[in-house]
């Protein structure tokens, strides 16, 4: 794996751990309205971060 790949992978899971974490703070806030517009958004970056993720696992084989 080139330097660059490992480097973007790193990126990767830093930034769906960010996203999962705000996502879970999100759920367990619900009571202030302004992170209840930004929980689907977290969700949203997760599901990229994971197609993103899982890119890297499919060019292994």
């Amino acid at each position: 794996m080139s330097f660059k790949v490992k480097q973007a992978e790193e990126l990767a899971e830093k930034i769906y751990n960010t996203t999962s974490v705000v996502d879970s703070y999100c759920k367990t806030h619900r009571n202030e309205e302004l992170l209840e517009r930004i929980s689907p958004i977290m969700e949203h970056l997760q599901r990229d971060t994971d197609k993103l993720y899982a890119m890297f696992f499919d060019d292994d084989d």
